[in-house]
C-alpha cells in the first residue's frame, strides 16, 4: 500500500462530502463510519498489521484513521439532516473532523520515518 495514497484519499473525503451538501446526496453514515472498507482500513487489518503492528506510529494510525471516519459519519449525518451550516462549520478548520484528518497526514508520516519508507 502506497501510504502517501492514504493520505490524499482521506483527503478528498472533504471535498466528497462537500459536494454531497452542494448537491443534496444522501449519504451512508453507517458505511462512511466502518474504518475497515476503505483500501486504507484493510490495509491496517492485514499486510499492514502483520508488518508494522508493533510499531507505535502504527498503533496511533489506527486510532486516527478510526476516528477520522467516525468524524466523516457524524458530518454525513448532518447533510443528510440538511443541516450544512453546521457541516460546513464541522469540515472547517479547527473542528474534530479537520483535527482527525490531520491526525491520519502526521500518523502516516510518522509510520513511515519509522519503517524507512
Amino acid at each position: 500500500m502506497e501510504l502517501d495514497d492514504a493520505i490524499a484519499t482521506h483527503v478528498r473525503w472533504k471535498v466528497k462530502l462537500r459536494q454531497a451538501m452542494a448537491s443534496r446526496e444522501k449519504l451512508d453514515p453507517n458505511t462512511i463510519r466502518r474504518d475497515d472498507a476503505c483500501e486504507l482500513g484493510k490495509w491496517l487489518r492485514g499486510p499492514g498489521k502483520r508488518h508494522h503492528g508493533h510499531c507505535a506510529p502504527f498503533a496511533e494510525l489506527v486510532q486516527h484513521h478510526a476516528e477520522f471516519h467516525e468524524q466523516a459519519a457524524l458530518v454525513a449525518t448532518e447533510i443528510n439532516a440538511g443541516h450544512h451550516d453546521k457541516a460546513t462549520h464541522m469540515l472547517n478548520g479547527g473542528s474534530a473532523y479537520w483535527a482527525a484528518s490531520a491526525a491520519i497526514a502526521a500518523s502516516v508520516v510518522r509510520l513511515k520515518r519509522e519503517i524507512g519508507e
